[in-house]
């Protein structure tokens, strides 16, 4: 890990890129359905039947969330929420000044 930063600070240097231009970018997907049944029916089958009772979610749609640091330490760039669709429901989240939707 050492020789991997020696590397980048040797690059930065060399190139006259100050810590403040190089950011980290990382996004996360949250499923919204949590991937389990909602309706709580039960199903029985015989033990050697080949079609094995699977369970779906009522909804499989994402949320991805991104984040952006400087490596300075700063988070000059706020986070992103990206919802699935045409349009947006307000009651997913609370808006302020500080979260973007795209």
């Amino acid at each position: 890990i050492h020789a991997y930063f020696q590397m980048l600070k040797d690059f930065l240097e060399e190139n006259d890129i100050p810590w403040e231009n190089l950011y980290n970018v990382d996004e996360k997907g949250v499923q919204l359905g949590r991937g389990c049944k909602n309706s709580q029916i039960r199903y029985f089958f015989v033990k050697f039947d080949a079609m094995m009772y699977r369970q779906k979610s009522d909804s499989l749609k994402l949320v991805t969330i991104v984040d952006c640091v400087c490596a300075d330490g700063t988070a000059e760039i706020p986070p992103c929420f990206v919802f699935p669709g045409q349009g947006r429901f307000d009651e997913w989240s609370q808006v302020d000044d500080y979260i973007l939707y795209v």
